[in-house]
């Protein structure tokens, strides 16, 4: 349903623009709308609204919209396969997060990084960024999927084998990464 999820934040844009001191409003509309452009891989679009909304947070919101903002900025960009250039983004994102008291963005920050470190193939940095975002949040499905494939490329197979019998968040892994566990642990 992202077409009806686009349609109604693009009319929320709308009404924003037409006030213009609603600053927050507008930034949150931004961010939604980029993540579900974002979803749709319609990266160009999602990337200057992520920009947009950066902009505008660091001009009139707080460090952690600061940091959301660089967040979905360098996920945006990671998807495009422009890691050096998201690196910044993330960075940064990861710097302001540590400095918050909110579990699930810093948890988020440190996946982010996880994700790049591990598109770099720096799978050991990718495997504490990864434990670091489960011990803060445990409901950061993507990055257990991702410490899975770090694990099985890594030939940690007793720590896979533990990953796949863990209750995450309480539901089970996805069955893709229940395949992957599997081969890793055949091999």
């Amino acid at each position: 349903r992202f077409k009806e999820a686009e349609s109604v934040l693009r009319k929320s844009l709308e009404i924003y623009d037409r006030l213009p001191t609603d600053h927050f409003g507008r930034i949150k509309s931004l961010t939604l709308l980029a993540q579900v452009l974002d979803d749709q891989d319609k990266f160009a679009e999602a990337e200057r609204l992520d920009r947009e909304a950066l902009e505008l947070s660091r001009k009139f919101d707080s460090d952690e919209s600061v940091g959301v903002c660089l967040n979905n900025l360098g996920i945006t960009l990671l998807k495009q396969h422009r890691i050096a250039e998201a690196e910044k983004f993330v960075r940064e994102a990861n710097q302001i997060a540590r400095k918050q008291d909110n579990d699930e963005t810093i948890a988020k920050a440190a996946n982010s990084l996880g994700a790049l470190l591990h598109m770099r193939g720096r799978l050991a940095e990718a495997e504490v960024l990864y434990r670091s975002a489960l011990k803060t949040d445990p409901t950061q499905m993507r990055a257990v999927v991702r410490l899975a494939d770090v694990l099985s490329r890594e030939k940690k197979t007793q720590e896979l084998a533990a990953l796949a019998d863990a209750p995450i968040a309480g539901s089970a892994l996805p069955p893709e990464t229940l395949m992957q566990i599997a081969g890793a642990l055949r091999d």
